[in-house]
């Protein structure tokens, strides 16, 4: 968790991506942020009245957050001056020089552990890499995809040889070749209001008093900041994290059971 120092080192930079757009007229982007910071920057930028992608030149200065995937959690922010253009059919186009999607694969599949996540994170990152430099990484049987920005990519296909005990090969796929995506799993139960000690509990299989002593212990999530109270309602599409559970994006309520109660939807990763 950053500390305050950090927190207004970030806003202030969000705050100067922001000015160089919109009042020097030239694009201007960030590495990537994590959820919290993300939502430090939709701050500073509602601050400063920007307004987010509008669609064509003309209409202003613009803003959009992009991460290689619709679902990604980590994004880089990219403020767009006046004269730019959004893309009406293919919005990945204004951060295809930004962004790079690797694909890492086992050399050979009878000298592999399966490395996960975390392995391949940590590999990164004992290259030199620092965690703003790394977007998502999505691990699965047979490899890793890794976002990362663009400028890194040669380094990474050069020099990532061996995650864990598994000497790997990198190559590099287009953006829209890419077929990362984090598996989700839709789950329903029934809860007794939308407050989210009740969402948390039942997307958790915990009881009430369980969820309500995360929230307690600062451990749940909405957007990226810490939940401050059970009695939080989130919206339907909110993404909840809960440190050493995990997360889901809430689906809202979908009917009632025949005893009354709501009955909601979360969709889980896994």
């Amino acid at each position: 968790m950053k500390n305050e120092g950090e927190n207004d080192h970030l806003k202030g930079r969000i705050r100067d991506l922001w000015r160089g757009a919109s009042q020097q007229e030239y694009m201007t982007h960030s590495r990537f942020l994590s959820l919290a910071e993300q939502a430090d920057a939709m701050d500073v930028l509602s601050a400063e009245g920007a307004p987010a992608a509008q669609g064509r030149a003309g209409e202003g200065p613009f803003w959009l957050l992009r991460g290689g995937t619709p679902e990604a959690d980590r994004r880089i922010l990219i403020c767009c001056p006046s004269w730019m253009e959004m893309p009406e059919k293919d919005p990945g186009e204004i951060d295809g020089g930004l962004i790079c999607c690797l694909r890492a694969e086992p050399k050979s599949e009878r000298f592999t552990d399966h490395p996960g996540h975390r392995d391949y994170l940590g590999a990164l990152m004992n290259l030199g890499f620092t965690r703003e430099q790394i977007g998502d990484i999505y691990a699965d049987e047979g490899g890793a995809w890794i976002f990362m920005m663009k400028e890194m990519s040669e380094v990474v296909i050069r020099e990532l040889i061996s995650v864990r005990h598994t000497a790997v090969k990198v190559r590099e796929v287009p953006l829209e070749a890419c077929t990362a995506a984090q598996r989700t799993e839709v789950l329903s139960g029934s809860i007794a209001s939308e407050r989210i000690d009740c969402i948390v509990a039942m997307a958790f299989h915990l009881s009430r008093g369980q969820a309500q002593s995360l929230i307690e212990a600062e451990k749940v999530y909405s957007g990226g900041r810490i939940v401050s109270g059970p009695a939080y309602r989130p919206a339907p599409g909110e993404r909840i994290s809960v440190r050493g559970k995990g997360k889901f994006i809430y689906l809202g309520v979908r009917g009632t059971t025949r005893k009354g109660r709501m009955q909601a939807g979360v969709s889980m990763f896994v």
